[in-house]
């Protein structure tokens, strides 16, 4: 027996204060190696739904030893979810998700957010360098899906 999951995807935002793109410092970028980092948050709307919060942010140390932030983008992903009660449990300012659950929110999620990194930076010199690939798994053990975690955690 398969434990299925029943999850669509109802809506997919940019969330404009989570979003930025330094022109002037994608222009000075000299193929440096590119470091990623990643924010997460889950909200849950209503009985049925969770949104996830995504930020994702390149940045690259300059030859002078600066650390300097080329973009970061934000998006929020609102997941209606099948038998919602029990793959989540909100518990005061707790979220607690399966792990198969979170697993797909976040590969769904992150997808979204490498396509519109492509299409922001793509008439910069950054559209020929790949985007780097994000491991989900890290990511989920980030959020400790296993166990609950405050709402505001990022």
């Amino acid at each position: 027996m398969t434990d299925e999951i029943r999850i669509d995807l109802e809506r997919l935002t940019e969330v404009p204060d989570l979003s930025t793109l330094d022109r002037r410092a994608i222009r000075r970028y000299v193929n440096q190696p590119l470091e990623v980092d990643i924010g997460t948050r889950l909200v849950p709307d209503h009985r049925n739904h969770l949104t996830l919060v995504l930020s994702l942010s390149l940045s690259y140390v300059e030859p002078v030893g600066r650390d300097t932030t080329l973009l970061i983008q934000g998006v929020a992903a609102t997941f209606t979810v099948g038998d919602f009660a029990r793959h989540v449990v909100v518990n005061g300012d707790n979220v607690c998700v399966d792990r198969s659950l979170m697993l797909l929110m976040l590969s769904i999620t992150v997808g979204a957010v490498r396509g519109m990194i492509a299409l922001k930076v793509a008439d910069t010199p950054l559209a020929q360098l790949p985007i780097p690939i994000l491991d989900l798994n890290t990511l989920a053990d980030r959020l400790d899906a296993a166990q609950c975690y405050p709402r505001d955690a990022v």
